[in-house]
């Protein structure tokens, strides 16, 4: 009896350290999904918005002609392939996309990564 109030103020710290963690844990994830939501969101907007500005004529000729992974070494070194750089290149500055690599979520295989010779 004589500890009892000191055991019972331990156990009531102990608890609110406890819930302050798991607090802290749960409220840092939902924040942490809620960005990467919005992450993939603007990037699958960017996406769509590619696709429907690039000539699927203009893609097929290039994924023909260059099919090697270090095929084409200069932009200007083809007019299809150019176009297309200037399109996705002004799509970039357009949508604030600063970095030249994004990579998201590599291991669930949701990659995005975007590539351009500023």
């Amino acid at each position: 009896m004589k500890y009892l109030k000191l055991k019972i103020i331990v156990s009531v710290y102990i608890c609110l350290i406890g819930l302050a963690v798991y607090n802290t844990f749960h409220v840092y994830q939902v924040n942490k999904q809620s960005a990467k939501d919005k992450v993939f969101a603007k990037l699958e907007t960017v996406a769509n918005l590619s696709a429907m500005q690039i000539n699927g004529d203009q893609h097929r000729a290039i994924t023909t002609k260059f099919f090697t992974k270090d095929a084409i070494i200069s932009t200007k070194q083809d007019e299809n392939y150019n176009q297309i750089h200037t399109k996705l290149k002004n799509i970039q500055q357009a949508s604030g996309i600063g970095t030249p690599n994004l990579y998201f979520d590599k291991k669930h295989i949701k990659q995005f990564s975007f590539w351009s010779n500023l």
